[in-house]
Order: C-alpha cells, then sequence, then structure tokens
C-alpha cells in the first residue's frame, strides 16, 4: 500500500548513471511495483496508478500500463511525474506516444532516490576542510575531499577524470583521514552525481560511498 507521508522526512539523492537508471528500471519492471502518475501539481492528489508493461533498451524508454486505462487525461506535450515505492524512487520525464490503453515514457536523465544511510548525516560542504585519502582500482592512491559523513558512508568531491572512470559497485580502500573511524576501511561506490557550485559557478563531482 502506498505511503506519501513516508517520504517527507527522507533524504534523497541525485542518481544520473544512465546505466543505474536502466538498472532501476529493469528492476521496477521484474518487481511489479506500482507508479503514482501524474501530469501537474493539480493532479496529485488524484494520480493514476500504473505498472512497466515493457523495457524498450535499444530505444531508452519504457511502457506504462495505466490500470484504469484512462488516457483521456494525459497531454503528451507535458511532463510527467512518477513515485514508485522501490526505493522510493522520484522522478520526471517526456510522453513518446500514448497508445489504446498504455503510455510509452522517455527514460528518465536523472532520477531522485531514497538515502540508503539510516544513521545522522553530517554536512561538510564544499568549502569543507576535511580530506580522505583514497585507493581506487586503477588509480593511484588520490586525496578527496569529504563533502558530508556518517557511520555508514561518505559522500566524496573528485575530480572529473576520477568521476569519469569510476564505475557504481566498485570497491575502494580508505587511508589516511581527517575523521577518524575511516582510516583502514573498505568502501564501495553507490552512485555518482554531478554537482554545480552555486557562488562560483564551478563543476564539481561526487561518489558517494558506503563503509563496507
Amino acid at each position: 500500500m502506498w505511503n506519501s507521508n513516508r517520504m517527507t522526512d527522507m533524504q534523497f539523492i541525485d542518481i544520473s548513471s544512465l546505466g543505474h537508471i536502466r538498472n532501476l528500471l529493469k528492476n521496477i519492471h521484474l518487481t511489479k511495483n506500482e507508479f503514482q502518475i501524474w501530469q501537474s501539481i493539480n493532479s496529485t492528489k488524484s494520480f493514476k496508478i500504473g505498472i512497466i508493461k515493457k523495457i524498450n533498451s535499444w530505444e531508452e524508454s519504457f511502457e506504462i500500463i495505466v490500470k484504469n486505462k484512462e488516457l483521456s487525461s494525459f497531454d503528451i506535450q507535458q511532463e510527467i511525474f512518477f513515485k514508485s515505492e522501490y526505493k522510493n524512487i522520484l522522478f520526471k520525464s517526456k510522453i513518446a506516444k500514448i497508445e489504446k490503453n498504455h503510455l510509452k515514457i522517455f527514460n528518465p536523465t536523472v532520477v531522485k532516490i531514497r538515502e540508503e544511510r539510516r544513521d545522522k548525516r553530517k554536512s561538510h560542504g564544499m568549502a569543507s576542510y576535511h580530506t580522505i585519502h583514497v585507493k581506487f582500482k586503477n588509480i593511484v592512491l588520490t586525496k578527496a575531499q569529504i563533502f558530508d559523513s556518517s557511520l555508514s558512508g561518505l559522500s566524496l568531491i573528485v575530480n572529473k577524470y576520477i568521476f569519469d572512470t569510476v564505475l557504481e559497485g566498485d570497491v575502494l580502500n580508505l587511508n589516511e583521514s581527517t575523521i577518524n573511524p575511516f582510516c583502514g576501511k573498505a568502501a564501495i561506490i553507490r552512485n555518482k552525481t554531478p554537482l554545480s557550485n552555486s557562488l562560483s559557478g564551478e563543476n564539481m563531482y561526487r561518489l558517494g560511498i558506503e563503509i563496507l
């Protein structure tokens, strides 16, 4: 049963990796999780319920069957919004086609997903002085800036080369750090997110990692 109140106090992160987004949609399809679907703020109280019928990998799209099959209210020119209880996913996209009993939707470019860390997270910010030495696979020992931290994970700011080289699921080793509990730990990359510094306009690159 969908419970929208569960989402109000949650932390969310942006997923922009196309491979990760494809996997999320595939898992929603396989587990037959339902979506809430709507197109405008006025319609959020009367959203429709849909389920993924098919994944079109080559076209970067997927097809949704709407439970009551009432599609006349959908406007192909407007963005369409989705919520799923599968990891409390939120995203918006565009309608590719409205068929007789289903919608064809382009894959989203960004998905918001529930932060997996259960313990309290401390934000250090983009100007943080906290750093950690990290050994990524096939990359020399690198000093990274700590953006935020909790007992179970970290967000790191890295350069574009590292961001483009590492993959979600890669295991790394943590060494000398200004935050003691992480020294000597192994961790796994859970997400990659490009950021923009609102003050300087500089492009930055964040890795979300979980302590193993």
